[in-house]
């Protein structure tokens, strides 16, 4: 005997409303247990994210702040020059050629779009300050970038890869 199951999409609607909003940027607030949470949706390339996580910590003074980045990717927020400082022959034996590649790749891309008055991760870079600043707990929330990395370009034909 076989059972059939109506896939059905739950779709969660996000409402504009002024208290759910913050210059702009989706806010939601959560409480879980005893702990409130506030999770700030930020675009990569805005001055209003930036505003906006620096009004969150400023009004909410959170003990604890999150970004969307693994710890890899941190150290290349905190010091641009990170990878300059590497020996190439200790990413090849750590296999981290991955992240290497990616991170020239995103870097020539990040040039290109950074040319005005906002760069590419200038929200994170604003909660990172924050953190210091407040001396809040910082955690980064995202999986190891070596890993996405693998899957993606596992998924990349071999034309494509040489064009890369």
């Amino acid at each position: 005997m076989k059972t059939v199951k109506k896939k059905t999409s739950v779709k969660k609607q996000v409402k504009k409303n002024p208290k759910d909003m913050l210059s702009g940027e989706p806010i939601r607030k959560l409480k879980i247990g005893k702990c409130s949470v506030t999770i700030l949706g930020t675009a990569h390339v805005s001055k209003k994210s930036i505003d906006a996580v620096e009004s969150i910590v400023k009004n909410e003074k959170p003990d604890t702040i999150c970004i969307e980045l693994c710890d890899s990717r941190l150290a290349s927020v905190k010091d641009p020059d990170h990878w300059k400082k590497l020996d190439i022959f200790k990413v090849f034996k750590q296999r981290k050629m991955y992240l290497l590649l990616s991170s020239l790749i995103l870097s020539s891309f990040q040039k290109k779009i950074g040319k005005g008055e906002v760069k590419p991760g200038d929200e994170m870079r604003k909660a990172i300050q924050e953190a210091g600043r407040t001396k809040a707990k910082l955690i980064t929330v995202d999986r190891e970038i070596q890993i996405t990395l693998k899957r993606a370009w596992g998924n990349v034909g071999f034309f494509s890869k040489m064009y890369l």
